[in-house]
Formats: C-alpha cells, sequence, structure tokens
C-alpha cells in the first residue's frame, strides 16, 4: 500500500487523538448505542489526557453520523479540527483510542496494508465500462465510452464488396478499442493503479491488448464473467473481480517478500527486527515496510519533531537531535517515518516466513 494520501495527516500539528470505533448498530438501540460510546470515546480520550475539545467532537462526529454506517470508523483530530476520518472493516473492539505526538494508524495500515488502487473495464465492439477504485476499493471515477456502431455486424454482402464492408468494420472495431484504451490509461495514471481488471466480449478485448501501454498490460488481468449487456450475473462478476485482485496481490506480495530476503545481509538493501528497521528509519531509509502477525506496534519508541528522529530509548532519540524527546508507540512512529519519506507498507501473510520481532524493510541504498 503507498502510503502518500497519509501525508497530510503526518504534516498536521499534533498532538493527536486517534479514535477507532465499532459503529454498527441494532437497529432497536440503535441511537442508545451511538450515545453510549460517544460518552464513552469522550471518557476515554479524557483519561490518556486530551483535552475535552477532542473527546467532544469526536463524540459530536459519531452522534451525527447516518443510520448506514461503516462497521468501523477511524478519526483523527489534532489543532482543533479533524484531519483524518475512514471506514474500516469491524476489528471486533468496540473502542481504542490514543492521545500522543502522531497518529496511530497502524491498525488502519495494517488492514489496508495490501489493498491496490485499480480500474475495471468491461468491453465491447462499441465501447466500455470503466471503473477506477482507490487502495481502500472506495470508487474514484466511472467513465462510460461509446464509440461507433456503424457495420459492426459483418453481415454479408455481394461478392464485390465484401472485403470493403470486412475493412470498415475492422475499422470501427479498431477505432473504437482507441478510445477505449485511451480512457483506460488515464484512469490508471490518475489512480496510480497496481492492477487492471478486463471482462466483456473476447474479441473486444483481444483489439484493446494492443492499444494498451506496456505498464497497462504488466498489470492486466482478465475475468470471463461480465458484460455491458443486461441480464449479467452481478455477483459472479463481483467475485471474480475480487479473486483477479486476490491473485494479483498475492503476487505483488510475494515478489516483494522474495526481493526482501534476497537482500538480507547484503549491505544495508534490507533489515529486519525492530532495533535494525527503527536505525534504518533514523537514515530515513525506508522503503517498504513488512508487517508481520507477531509485530507488537505498542512497545515504545522515542521521536522528535522530524521524521528520522526516532530511536528507541531517549538518549539515541536526543544524539539524533532531537530535542526534548518524547515517547510514542513504535508502529505509529515507523509509520510517520515511513509516509513522510514516500515509502510503502505490506501485511506479511501466513504463509510467509517468520519476520525478527514481526517488522521488516526493504531499504533504499
Amino acid at each position: 500500500m503507498r502510503l502518500s494520501h497519509l501525508r497530510a495527516v503526518y504534516e498536521s500539528d499534533g498532538p493527536f487523538a486517534t479514535a477507532y470505533v465499532r459503529t454498527t448498530r441494532e437497529a432497536a438501540t440503535a441511537g442508545r448505542q451511538v450515545e453510549l460510546r460517544a460518552r464513552h470515546v469522550a471518557a476515554a480520550l479524557t483519561e490518556k489526557g486530551a483535552p475535552a475539545e477532542a473527546g467532544d467532537a469526536i463524540a459530536a462526529a459519531l452522534t451525527d453520523g447516518a443510520a448506514g454506517a461503516p462497521a468501523q470508523r477511524v478519526l483523527v483530530w489534532a489543532g482543533g479540527k479533524f484531519v483524518f476520518d475512514a471506514a474500516m472493516p469491524e476489528t471486533g473492539n468496540d473502542l481504542s483510542v490514543c492521545w500522543g505526538p502522531v497518529p496511530d494508524l497502524y491498525a488502519y495500515v495494517r488492514n489496508y496494508a495490501n489493498a491496490v488502487p485499480h480500474v475495471v473495464a468491461v468491453v465491447d465492439r462499441v465501447g466500455g465500462d470503466l471503473t477506477a477504485f482507490d487502495a481502500m476499493g472506495e470508487v474514484r471515477e466511472v467513465e462510460s465510452v461509446d464509440g461507433t456502431t456503424l457495420h459492426l455486424r459483418k453481415v454479408k454482402v455481394g461478392d464485390w464488396a465484401n472485403v470493403h464492408y470486412q475493412h470498415q468494420v475492422e475499422e470501427h472495431w479498431k477505432a473504437n478499442a482507441e478510445e477505449v484504451a485511451a480512457a483506460v490509461e488515464r484512469l490508471v495514471d490518475e489512480v496510480r493503479a497496481e492492477a487492471l481488471v478486463l471482462a466483456g466480449d473476447v474479441r473486444a478485448r483481444e483489439k484493446l491488448h494492443g492499444k494498451l501501454s506496456e505498464r497497462s498490460q504488466g498489470l492486466l488481468s482478465e475475468i470471463e464473467h461480465g458484460g455491458r449487456a443486461e441480464g449479467v450475473d452481478e455477483a459472479a462478476f463481483d467475485a471474480a473481480v475480487h479473486e483477479s485482485l486476490d491473485q494479483r496481490v498475492r503476487g505483488l506480495v510475494s515478489e516483494r517478500y522474495d526481493m526482501f530476503t534476497q537482500r538480507l545481509g547484503k549491505g544495508g538493501a534490507a533489515a529486519q527486527g525492530v532495533a535494525d528497521v527503527v536505525a534504518a528509519a533514523s537514515q530515513a531509509k525506508l522503503d517498504t515496510l513488512f508487517l508481520g502477525m507477531s509485530f507488537n506496534p505498542d512497545a515504545e519508541a522515542w521521536i522528535g519533531p522530524l521524521p528520522e528522529h526516532i530511536a528507541l530509548t531517549r538518549e539515541d532519540a536526543e544524539t539524533l537531535g532531537a530535542d526534548r524527546a518524547v515517547s510514542a508507540p513504535v508502529g505509529a512512529a515507523l509509520l510517520r517515518s515511513t509516509v513522510m519519506t514516500d515509502g510503502s507498507a505490506l501485511a506479511v501473510p501466513y504463509e510467509h516466513p517468520t519476520l525478527r520481532d514481526g517488522i521488516g524493510a526493504l531499504l533504499r541504498f
């Protein structure tokens, strides 16, 4: 997962109040549930040392939420305003809050680490229906491309004109494919897509292949479900898209993790274990964080105002130039360093070898 969309959060002036709150509601007692959770948020933040303003603001935001709220919500408040508000799948915890010098977005990033921005294109010989999604699965743009329908049916005509008509049909298909390809390329660039799923008419897909850039072809996977005509099995189509994306993500994670294991011990090209990864962060070397299941993001680290001000002891942080170093969860501190140096994060699934301390990183040279 690229983390650039979080940069503005970390550039905000702290301290930060972060709250993860379950927002699902039972219909019969929905109002009461929301009210109780809002009170608990305010009280929990006060216990953590946050000002009443922070708890009141988050409680009000929860109370004002619509009945169709997401399963879970993460909110970050700083400097008298919200700097982050996003939906999450339910984690099982009703409430988790923190007040500190950095926003604690570790759980959010861990949940979405292996999600990718992508484009889904459903094509036929006339055009295509395109949808661009960000890394959180939110629709960013929908576009329909409809080219010419002239002579697309290749009807039989007299021998003297047959070649002429066949050529016209091919030229119209080609022109339509070029229009769709241009729209696909624009959306791929717009969301910085890491996957492109193609469905629809087989011949139209074939025509589109040759019109796509080398980069887009490298992102491409095809599914047999889906089409632009009415009566398409939407459930089967959605399942096929998700399976295609899952396969793509598994391949990307395996590729990056294999690179990580190959670089370990080779002149500072990779690091594993909390101490070594924190040391790399203090040199602004984090390229890709690997988040294992055994990593404890709540362990203590010490930070200063700059992303490279990060260490496991106050003394080491101050040696790095962090006057008046303060304590912060190591997971939140490492994410700040990663975000502010344009790094990314991936969650390591169970099938991969265990990381030391559950944390590793590909490093910049």
